[in-house]
């Protein structure tokens, strides 16, 4: 008995744009907005897109795997990680 192989399902790219205002360009990273809560009216929002380059103005030119975030009316100081966007893990144009 021959054992099958599957193939990856060739999936079409879904492009997201990116959520900074004004910003017209595709999103490359996301960042996971639902432990704002609290800080923010975020009208049940809870991903966030952003395109290369409002992620790095966020990270203020160094690195943007996180940023940090502080609170001054509830002195709260956060580290928000952004992770890089794929609209589907067997997506050929985000995963090449």
């Amino acid at each position: 008995m021959k054992k099958e192989v599957k193939l990856k399902k060739e999936v079409k790219h879904k492009a997201v744009k990116c959520n900074v205002r004004g910003c017209k360009i595709e999103a490359s990273y996301w960042i996971d907005t639902a432990q704002l809560s609290g800080d923010f009216d975020m009208k049940s929002k809870h991903t966030f897109y952003l395109c290369t380059d409002d992620a790095e103005k966020l990270s203020n030119g160094g690195e943007f795997e996180s940023y940090n975030y502080l609170n001054p009316e509830t002195g709260r100081v956060r580290n928000i990680e952004i992770g890089v966007y794929s609209c589907d893990e067997n997506c050929l144009q985000c995963n090449d």
